[in-house]
């Protein structure tokens, strides 16, 4: 795989319980040209890098990097991508296998685009709401960039 379209990145802290089944469904993905990047932020919970550690595909990266917090993290992942657009992934998170492929469809086919979003849906895991599910559509488009931060992103969207 030389071309990377798309570069999807993850910062963790701690979260080793959440690991394997976030890092897996990016790799599921039913998209070519992308690759993972994870930051472990410094976790105190050993599993965390050993979990991502043991994870052997060609497409994810994984830095280890002392704590910075999320900002740290995510632009240590970004510093480190090379694909042309940035999928920002919530540590935990979980995406469905067309997330990538619908976001850059709609940045490849729309030019003026540079910032898109999708549906997701909250579950609590423990407590007495366990189970509870709540959708969110916050699909966004942004088409006149004058100035936004990385930070402002949230953790299901995709940017040139």
């Amino acid at each position: 795989m030389d071309e990377i379209i798309v570069s999807i990145c993850v910062a963790y802290y701690n979260r080793s319980e959440y690991v394997k089944e976030c890092i897996q469904s990016l790799l599921d993905q039913d998209y070519e040209s992308f690759e993972v990047v994870v930051v472990n932020d410094g976790s105190s919970d050993p599993l965390t890098g050993s979990f991502l550690d043991e994870i052997d595909d060609k497409r994810l990266k994984v830095i280890h990097q002392g704590n910075t917090g999320f900002v740290g993290a995510i632009r240590t992942a970004i510093e480190a991508s090379r694909g042309t657009y940035v999928a920002i992934q919530g540590a935990g998170d979980v995406s469905l296998p067309l997330r990538i492929k619908k976001q850059a469809d709609v940045l490849d086919n729309n030019p003026d685009v540079g910032i898109v979003s999708c549906l997701f849906e909250n579950v609590v895991f423990g407590g007495e709401n366990d189970g509870a599910r709540k959708k969110e559509d916050t699909v966004i488009v942004i088409t006149s960039l004058l100035m936004i931060s990385w930070r402002d992103l949230i953790p299901w969207d995709m940017a040139k």
